[in-house]
């Protein structure tokens, strides 16, 4: 990380100035959800429309809103930074299933595409 510093001509920034790896936060390990990191997405994605995967991003971000609300006085003064990765594709595999089929689910509120309607593409609409 350095030398990418140093090659974008700053030289006098080591990573450790700017960069700050919080660990602890990966939970059982990847693969394994618990359904307060899928709850969690559901609900940012519910209430922001920005959509977290349960692998990488989903985790990253809980943890960095747990150090917000738990060791604020870290950030006091300091731009926060969080990349989004990617990873939607792992919401695809059925292990949010678990978690939107709960009784008083924030996505119970979504209006699905219904299973009725007409597709324009086959009837050439």
């Amino acid at each position: 990380m350095d030398d990418l510093l140093h090659q974008l001509g700053l030289s006098s920034v080591k990573s450790e100035d700017i960069l700050d790896v919080i660990e602890g936060y990966i939970g059982d390990g990847y693969g394994a959800f618990r359904d307060d990191v899928l709850t969690f997405i559901t609900r940012v994605s519910s209430t922001t429309g920005i959509i977290l995967d349960p692998y990488y991003t989903g985790k990253g971000a809980m943890g960095m809103i747990g150090e917000l609300e738990n060791n604020s006085s870290r950030f006091k003064g300091k731009r926060i930074l969080f990349i989004h990765t990617g990873g939607i594709f792992g919401l695809f595999n059925g292990i949010m299933d678990r978690i939107i089929g709960k009784e008083g689910a924030v996505t119970n509120d979504i209006t699905l595409w219904p299973d009725e309607c007409v597709s324009p593409i086959k009837t050439g609409i």
